[in-house]
């Protein structure tokens, strides 16, 4: 059995979209071009596997963000949230909780607490529904804009793991081959949040059966019990966050 992929990559920064959080349409481009750059990859990697899957592009399940999540890879009961990242090349890194590019100008897109929300508000959704589920620790996949040095080893994102578009791959592809073909349930769940509603039909799912708690007590593991090995990159931006240079949401 084959992965599966559904949703747009970088659907939400298309030209008909709502993108007056960013500067200007060529800075919601430049996001759009990274989403699309990872979400190939991620697909790619999926669709050749046994049974995962991944989501682009969806909404995050806490009504009052207007933040969005760019990627999610479940595979078995573990949730892999995925935010793109495109900069231009430099060295970032992180100095007594302040994020900066090249020589300590501040770099204030890093110090967005986004994935550490995405994460919250998907762990709550999953246990409300009673599933099992692993969150892992989020991810933030960076993409260049262009040739040059490009160093992000010293960056710390709040409650995330910053890795290069190399490293994510590893990464996830590590995840499907330990964990499998996604649970059926978690996908069914998550699928309900993309934004472009019609890419995905709970009818046509042909993955295991969920593995849903029998009853109510049935625990569901916590944020804060999530494995470090765990790989998983939330998504989205913060409702105020906006870009005063050619830095894509993505």
């Amino acid at each position: 059995m084959s992965g599966a992929s559904y949703g747009t990559p970088g659907g939400s920064l298309g030209e008909d979209e709502d993108t007056s959080w960013a500067a200007n349409k060529a800075v919601a481009e430049v996001g759009r071009i990274g989403e699309q750059i990872v979400g190939n990859m991620l697909t790619d990697l999926v669709v050749a596997s046994d049974g995962a899957v991944v989501l682009h592009d969806l909404s995050m399940p806490a009504h009052w963000s207007k933040a969005n999540i760019d990627h999610i890879v479940i595979t078995g009961s573990t949730v892999i949230i995925i935010d793109a990242k495109r900069w231009k090349p430099s060295a970032y890194y992180t100095l007594r909780s302040t994020a900066y590019r090249g020589l300590f100008s501040h770099f204030k897109h890093a110090q967005k607490n986004g994935m550490g929300h995405a994460a919250d508000s998907i762990q709550s959704m999953l246990s409300k529904r009673r599933l099992y589920a692993t969150i892992s620790t989020p991810l933030v996949a960076v993409v260049p804009t262009g040739p040059g040095f490009m160093s992000t080893h010293f960056l710390r994102f709040p409650r995330a793991e910053v890795v290069s578009k190399k490293a994510l791959a590893t990464r996830v592809r590590r995840l499907i081959r330990d964990n499998g073909p996604a649970d059926q349930g978690i996908v069914d769940a998550l699928s309900s949040l993309l934004k472009d509603s019609s890419a995905y039909s709970t009818s046509t799912g042909t993955l295991p059966v969920s593995n849903q708690a029998p009853t109510i007590d049935a625990p569901v593991t916590p944020v804060s019990k999530v494995a470090n090995n765990v790989t998983f990159v939330a998504g989205g931006i913060a409702g105020d966050e906006t870009n005063d240079d050619k830095e894509g949401r993505a």
